[in-house]
């Protein structure tokens, strides 16, 4: 018969650090519906601080008011005619939870409220 190695006496390796390890933790997108007066609340405000670049993208803030049950696709389609740039060309991002990623995701999704403001920058691709 085989002999069986004694146990490890090493501490385990320490656990990498994940995405959500960040300060900021979002709320659940139902419990920050229901704090904000439901899915049939009042459209919100957003910021959207544009980048300084090729005009329009002049460095200011733009505001759009949103029900909070928009996606982030309806919010890239209703930056576009202010920003010149197609929404498949943009790149959303908030401070803590970084790119949002997902078009199909909702406003409440990343807790998109009052005061809260959205960076705004062109994707770019191929760049070396």
């Amino acid at each position: 018969a085989a002999a069986t190695a004694p146990p490890s006496t090493e501490p385990p390796p320490p656990a990498k650090r994940t995405r959500a390890s960040r300060a900021f933790v979002l709320t659940p997108e139902e419990d920050f519906l229901a704090a904000a007066g439901g899915r049939g609340g009042p459209p919100v405000a957003l910021s959207i601080a544009l980048p300084i670049g090729d005009p329009p993208l002049d460095g200011r803030t733009v505001t759009l008011a949103l029900p909070l049950t928009a996606t982030v696709g309806d919010l890239k389609a209703a930056l576009h005619p202010e920003t010149g740039v197609p929404p498949n060309k943009q790149k959303l991002a908030r401070e803590g939870v970084g790119v949002m990623a997902a078009d199909g995701a909702t406003l409440a999704h990343y807790n998109l409220g009052p005061g809260v403001v959205v960076e705004f920058s062109v994707k770019t691709r191929g760049r070396k």
